[in-house]
């Protein structure tokens, strides 16, 4: 995106350079308004004619009547979610994370963005904090197991201290066996009267403390265990708590559902239809009520914002998600949810519909696969579509959902007689799309616990995956048959992601290997899968020297399965990304730099100092990497476009159409024929 980039003590930015190509490019796919792929807090102005959405290196301010950008705030680096806005609407605060974990808060100027005070409370770690409803005062709960009050306005410390006390000796009936250590506050909140602060803490439950005295004024049974962050009714009467209990077979925490309780009393007085998130493996990271009190909201860790009815207890809707949903807010009016999760969405609260969103992914890109003529563009987004669109014109072609349980295609590639795409997924599985409408036509079984890579090999009729462990999946492209695997990896689950590779001819394929130092071999488990001839490492990985823990590059036969060789220096990851250039005699890969490999000698012919990305080579014997293009023979740089330095690349086989795509969820095009590089 272009603009000035954000200093340490932030600023204004320019609203005009947001909408405005970088120099050089031709067009945009995917709308800009109200777009905010790296917001992770959103809040609506008090008339609600304005939406801020906060990240951690730029505020915007969103017209909801024209879904346009009005200004922006360039924040001071280190600042990181949650962010908050004081009721006034001077200030905003967050956490500085130039240190983790957290020891200040930074208070931001919503008139120009810059930061006007840092609070820091002696030598605390800030864990979580909260705003009073007058904006004026700010609870900090800390990994130390306290709670502390502090003015904003001033940047003093208030005479106030809350700890929760140890846990009991031993674990009461019903409740969670004691931490290891001292409570860690783990959410804080006012109640809307302002008179007490509440907080919750690790293997405790929420207790409420006067501001005034730092008296403790009530606490929940410890039947009733917080796990995660709870919220006060508008009214004060209310307050919604996700509860954790015991299991008694394996003594471990497990989320028991979201209940509504009287805070006289703390008497559940309303039950959540739907289980609340009981099952969700970290339950619920955001709740909120709606101003009017009538309804509640939550998200979480399982990928599902969930809005009930907070007097009756049923369920309004759900809307899923791709990504963990991190916060949301009520407009003033209660009628207007926004969700931040993998970008910016809003909902009708009485429909339970989600509102016209921008044109586009609205979550990051994570995938591009351009035809070789480069006309046709296929993107995939953490918003977990794949979407198809037209290079010339812009016009989206189709937008296919391609991910379930809140997971998003990591990678798409499409078959070289440009009929299918195929498109790996988060969740582990591979996706095989028909491009002209983007019909699912079959999907792969799971390949591990994610996909991270997918390619078809030159003649079409191979379609590789990668998952876990440096695994390469193949299946035949047409009926989609397993063929075989070849692994990569003698240790137990390294995760992470990988790339690979078919040369040219589709003889071979380069994809890392890995061996760890005193592992036995004849002991690795397999999981039954069909293998090449050769594929398994057993005894024969290799020279003892390859045992050291680092990744290095195979060559895979494809006729035999047989691993050729082993090559390339050491490294730590493995290859973010791997290319051929057209003759087969090198290979690109990168990791922390970019290396150029000899094919015929194995030796590496160069070594850039360039940022990692996408490479690809044009028909020409030219490599692209992110906006940069090079020699592959020299290395020498033969010109960079004004993109982003670490986006996502494709680029046509003629080498005239480039394509990047940009940190704000669009794709940009460069008509490189046309004489728009530098």
């Amino acid at each position: 995106m272009s603009g000035k980039g954000p200093a340490d003590s932030g600023g204004m930015g320019d609203v005009e350079a947001y909408y405005v190509l970088p120099s050089g490019a031709v067009r945009r796919l995917g709308g800009l308004d109200l777009r905010d792929p790296g917001a992770l807090s959103a809040f609506f102005s008090a008339d609600g004619n304005t939406l801020v959405t906060a990240g951690n290196t730029e505020f915007r301010v969103w017209d909801l009547a024209t879904r346009k950008l009005v200004r922006r705030y360039l924040a001071a680096q280190g600042c990181g979610w949650p962010i908050r806005t004081t009721s006034d609407g001077r200030y905003f605060v967050m956490p500085d994370f130039t240190t983790s974990p957290a020891k200040a808060l930074r208070v931001v100027s919503q008139a120009d963005g810059k930061m006007v005070r840092c609070i820091t409370p002696g030598g605390s770690d800030i864990r979580c904090f909260a705003l009073s409803p007058d904006g004026k005062t700010v609870a900090v709960g800390t990994w130390q197991g306290e709670v502390l009050l502090w003015d904003v306005e001033a940047g003093k410390q208030l005479p106030f201290l809350a700890a929760h006390p140890p846990p009991p000796a031993a674990p009461m009936r019903d409740s969670l066996p004691p931490p290891p250590h001292a409570p860690v506050i783990d959410s804080v909140a006012f109640a809307p009267d302002g008179s007490a602060v509440a907080s919750a803490a690790y293997g405790d439950v929420v207790r409420a403390w006067d501001v005034i005295t730092g008296r403790e004024i009530w606490h929940f049974d410890r039947a009733t265990t917080c796990a995660g962050p709870f919220a006060f009714s508008p009214d004060g009467r209310m307050i919604a708590v996700p509860t954790l209990r015991a299991d008694g077979a394996t003594g471990k925490a497990l989320p028991a559902g979201l209940k509504i309780y009287r805070v006289r009393d703390r008497t559940a007085a309303v039950e959540l239809d739907g289980g609340g998130f009981a099952g969700a493996s970290n339950g619920a990271y955001c709740m909120a009520f709606s101003p009017d009190g009538r309804t509640f909201a939550a998200g979480g860790a399982d990928y599902r914002l969930r809005v009930w009815d907070a007097v009756t207890g049923k369920l309004r809707f759900t809307g899923a998600s791709a990504s963990s949903v991190w916060d949301l807010s009520f407009s003033p009016d209660s009628k207007t949810l926004v969700c931040l999760s993998a970008g910016v969405s809003l909902w009708d609260v009485k429909t339970g519909r989600q509102l016209p969103a921008a044109s586009g992914h609205t979550g990051s890109i994570s995938g591009l696969a351009l035809s070789d003529d480069g006309r046709f563009l296929v993107t995939g987004g953490q918003d977990g579509t794949v979407r198809a669109w037209e290079t010339a014109t812009g016009e989206q072609r189709w937008r296919t959902p391609a991910a379930e349980n809140g997971g998003w295609p990591t990678s798409v590639a499409l078959s070289p007689d440009g009929k299918t795409v195929a498109a790996s997924g988060f969740d582990g599985i591979v996706r095989v799309l028909e491009a002209a409408t983007g019909r699912e036509l079959r999907r792969t079984a799971r390949v591990g616990s994610m996909a991270t890579c997918a390619a078809y090999s030159p003649d079409g009729n191979t379609l590789a995956a990668g998952g876990d462990n440096f695994t390469v999946h193949l299946w035949d492209a047409v009926s989609g048959e397993e063929k075989g695997k070849f692994v990569g990896y003698d240790g137990y689950a390294i995760g992470g992601g990988f790339a690979f590779q078919f040369s040219p001819d589709g003889k071979t394929l380069a994809a890392p290997i890995r061996r760890e130092p005193g592992w036995d071999a004849a002991k690795r488990p397999n999981d039954g899968g069909k293998e090449y001839r050769g594929s398994g490492f057993g005894a024969a990985l290799g020279p003892a020297g390859e045992a050291d823990g680092k990744t290095r590059l195979a060559l895979w036969d494809m006729a035999s399965g047989k691993r050729l060789r082993v090559f390339g220096p050491p490294t730590e990851f493995g290859p973010m990304d791997l290319a051929f250039s057209p003759d087969g005699g090198v290979l690109a890969f990168t990791e922390k730099e970019i290396h150029l490999i000899d094919l015929r000698t194995g030796e590496e012919r160069k070594r850039l100092p360039a940022p990692c990305g996408r490479l690809a080579f044009t028909k020409d014997g030219r490599l692209f990497i992110g906006p940069g293009c090079y020699a592959a023979a020299t290395g020498a740089k033969l010109s960079e476009v004004a993109a982003a330095p670490a986006c996502l690349t494709a680029v046509s086989g003629t080498g005239d159409i480039l394509v990047t795509a940009d940190g704000d969820g669009t794709v940009v095009v460069w008509d490189l024929a046309g004489g728009k590089s530098k």
